[in-house]
């Protein structure tokens, strides 16, 4: 278990060689968003598929509930990382829903749900490339999202 100095604790609930769970517990606020990010980087580097149970989560601070999605994102997004939260109140559940993150970042009642949205692709999933002004961003334009549409189970994108 991990706890930073505002009384906010990230535990390892357990761990397989697919995937883990972990706890959050106590203030979801500013301060405590960089420990979220911090530890959600660390189970995705090490196993791609991370459980959160979020039922001892408070929000204090509603934009704080970015993180999932944004630490999500910056770990590759689905389907090379995936990410799950469980638990949640209602109150916490509405945030989530409000403000977009399970679009990305699926919500599940309890564990055994959770850990069937790990196996489907979220109704959102996003990627994204900088292409500089050059004669070949066009082609790796198209190879970027020809490479989206197979890792996101799609069939390829018709170009000209």
């Amino acid at each position: 278990m991990s706890c930073d100095q505002f009384g906010f604790a990230v535990q390892l609930v357990r761990r397989d060689a697919e995937s883990c769970v972990l706890t959050l517990a106590g203030e979801l606020s500013l301060r405590s968003a960089g420990t979220v990010c911090g530890a959600l980087t660390k189970a995705l580097l090490e196993v791609d598929r991370v459980l959160v149970d979020v039922s001892r989560l408070r929000l204090t601070w509603t934009p704080a509930v970015q993180v999932f999605p944004s630490t999500l994102a910056a770990m590759g997004g689905w389907p090379w990382a995936r990410l799950v939260l469980f638990g949640a109140d209602a109150g916490l559940a509405a945030s989530l829903s409000e403000l977009w993150v399970t679009a990305t970042v699926p919500l599940a009642a309890d564990e055994p749900e959770a850990q069937q949205l790990l196996e489907r692709r979220p109704p959102t999933v996003s990627r994204y490339l900088d292409l500089e002004k050059a004669v070949s961003s066009p082609i790796r334009a198209r190879l970027f999202v020809g490479a989206a549409c197979t890792d996101w189970h799609l069939d390829s994108a018709t170009t000209r």
